[in-house]
């Protein structure tokens, strides 16, 4: 994730937040059930039994399905499956997310109890414009990333080596 854990030990920042603290100017009062995971993250979990879908309120911007990659224009609310293996999850538009993925490469793969190393580490980059992000992992590697999005293209200096997942918005 992005600078998640750094930002939360050196800022003293939540690492979970309430959308009212990330978008102080957007009125998210009401949004009691969904939360910020870091600064790229929007988590809405389903907290009644037997739902198959539920409603999510996005903030301004562009925000991607983390499960079907489908983009959505914020500032409103929006209708979402929510299957009980999937909990409804969206990337804030250009951010990179840093993943350890399973030896299949797909998200919820069998990764181990191992964190001091990746199984396969993927890159996931919902990018509409270009931009520079900093990532620092709990295992000590820091990526500091430029992305062209209109080429396609990622920079990194850091020593971590992973796989690079592209959505366009």
């Amino acid at each position: 994730m992005p600078c998640t854990r750094q930002k939360s030990v050196t800022e003293c920042v939540p690492l979970m937040r309430a959308l009212q603290l990330e978008y102080p100017d957007e009125d998210f009062y009401h949004c009691y059930d969904q939360f910020m995971l870091g600064d790229a993250l929007l988590v809405a979990p389903v907290i009644k039994e037997g739902v198959q879908s539920r409603k999510v309120t996005l903030p301004a911007g562009i925000w991607t399905d983390f499960w079907t990659h489908d983009v959505y224009e914020g500032n409103r609310t929006i209708e979402v499956l929510a299957d009980v293996h999937q909990i409804p999850v969206f990337i804030k538009e250009n951010t990179a997310v840093l993943l350890n993925v399973g030896e299949s490469g797909q998200v919820g793969g069998h990764v181990g109890n191992d964190v001091t190393q990746y199984t396969q580490p993927k890159l996931i980059i919902a990018a509409k414009d270009d931009f520079q992000q900093t990532i620092r992992d709990h295992v000590g590697n820091t990526l500091h990333l430029t992305v062209n999005a209109s080429a396609r293209s990622v920079t990194c200096e850091g020593e971590l080596a992973f796989e690079i997942e592209w959505i366009e918005l």
